[in-house]
């Protein structure tokens, strides 16, 4: 047992094992942040954005009590390596169902909430799912299919104005160019 308190007691052990949590929390983080990330921005709907929201605070929860346990395991090595009070036991899982469940009640119900919000104020009950699309099919090398889509897009108005020409336009007098509008399709 004394062989272990001296390795452990060790300032190098100290260091490698401090940049081995620090890795590790980094790690983790960077998951949990992709993994939010993902989930936000690829569910649609109510019940999506709901779900979505309410697994965001869980994981939020969980990476808390993750961080709580390795304050306590360093606090386990020498209670001045992190933990310079002397508390060892923060509270890691206390609790833990109580907070984790209203962690998703709380967040499922205020994803759901400014899901329904951002409906309303932005008058649009359907994600604009057109940049994915184009994404999609310029990442998968489709150009046949690309070219289809701008056809279609520019034929709707949504890739630039319908009322002004490509090709007229005048020379202000700092010699910058003014476009005219157009009413024929075939110029916009």
């Amino acid at each position: 047992m004394d062989s272990l308190t001296e390795i452990i007691k060790n300032p190098e052990v100290k260091k490698k094992t401090k940049n081995l949590i620090m890795r590790g929390m980094d790690i983790g983080k960077k998951a949990v942040n992709k993994f939010n990330d993902d989930l936000k921005n690829h569910t649609l709907g109510f019940f999506g954005k709901a779900i979505g929201e309410g697994l965001e605070e869980v994981s939020e929860e969980f990476v808390t009590d993750i961080s709580k346990t390795i304050y306590e395991v360093a606090g386990e090595y020498d209670s001045n390596f992190f933990n310079r009070s002397g508390i060892r036991d923060v509270g890691a899982w206390d609790n833990m169902l109580e907070r984790y469940s209203m962690s998703l009640i709380g967040g499922t119900l205020g994803g759901g909430l400014f899901y329904g919000v951002g409906v309303v104020k932005g008058g649009n009950f359907k994600r604009d799912n057109t940049k994915d699309n184009l994404i999609n099919l310029v990442a998968n090398n489709k150009t046949n299919e690309l070219l289809e889509q701008l056809d279609k897009l520019r034929d709707q108005g949504k890739l630039g104005s319908t009322t002004l020409s490509a090709t007229k336009y005048e020379n202000t007098s700092d010699n910058k160019p003014v476009y005219l509008t157009t009413t024929d399709s075939e110029d916009t």
